[in-house]
């Protein structure tokens, strides 16, 4: 399960029209291999990702090796759940002349930015984020991060229900 089908379930429950693309699979051999080493940070636990890795520099290689076919100009709004796609979306959206809002939604799986980029209107996090610059704080929202339908609070009473865990032979 991941933030995109959270947010494809929302969205299509709203009966809001939507359209969700993979800016990676195949398109660039190096954003593949990148990615292949981040499942493998995961599959070992690891919990920061190496700064280098989230470098302004490496950051605009990737927009420039990526192919983008997008017209940003038809769309109202654009998310993105990873650093490196609201990277390619901002700079597309500054060589394309458009001005439609872009929000990286922010999952505890990736590196949340700790500057804000000046074509990205809106930056959500599952919580705070203490060492981030002024500018990104001014457009944070806290929203904690999308989970699957089925674990939504929907505001109805529950029935209650209790569960008893008994030790040694009582199980």
């Amino acid at each position: 399960y991941s933030a995109v089908r959270a947010l494809d379930e929302e969205l299509e429950g709203r009966g809001t029209a939507f359209e969700t693309c993979n800016l990676w699979k195949g398109k660039a051999k190096t954003i593949d291999t990148l990615f292949t080493i981040f499942r493998s940070f995961a599959a070992k636990g690891v919990k920061r990702i190496p700064d280098f890795l989230i470098s302004e520099e490496l950051l605009n290689l990737f927009a420039l090796e990526l192919p983008f076919d997008k017209d940003l100009r038809v769309y109202d709004a654009a998310i993105s759940t990873h650093h490196y796609s609201t990277w390619v979306l901002a700079a597309h959206k500054a060589k394309q002349g458009c001005d439609i809002p872009i929000i990286h939604d922010h999952t505890d799986y990736t590196p949340i930015p700790l500057h804000a980029q000046q074509n990205v209107n809106f930056y959500t996090s599952p919580g705070p984020k203490d060492d981030a610059d002024i500018e990104l704080h001014s457009r944070l929202v806290v929203t904690g991060i999308p989970v699957r339908k089925a674990f939504r609070y929907d505001g109805k009473p529950k029935e209650k229900q209790i569960l008893i865990l008994g030790g040694a032979a009582g199980f």
